[in-house]
């Protein structure tokens, strides 16, 4: 990697409220090819928060193996707990 480059990690926390304490929460890391910025449509230096893309089986048709759809989670800060979104780093 040369000057300029940046590296960014991601990761997701999910929960799940009805496992026993101490296994509720799940980190996991996430590949940055599916991560993507959800830009405020009034200023796009400003990020929102991102989608995260997953390609998994698809449950329609759980026999067909080489079936598969997208899963696109959304994950957006909420303004009025968290204060004004934060801008985006430049990439370059």
């Amino acid at each position: 990697m040369g000057p300029g480059s940046w590296v960014t990690a991601f990761s997701i926390c999910t929960q799940i409220p009805n496992k026993d304490t101490g296994e509720r929460i799940s980190i996991a890391e996430v590949d940055a090819r599916q991560v993507f910025a959800i830009e405020d449509k009034t200023d796009p230096h400003v990020l929102l928060g991102y989608h995260i893309a997953e390609v998994v089986p698809d449950f329609r048709d759980p026999g067909n193996i080489a079936k598969s759809i997208c899963n696109v989670v959304r994950s957006e800060r909420n303004r009025t707990t968290m204060g004004s979104s934060p801008a985006r780093s430049p990439v370059n």
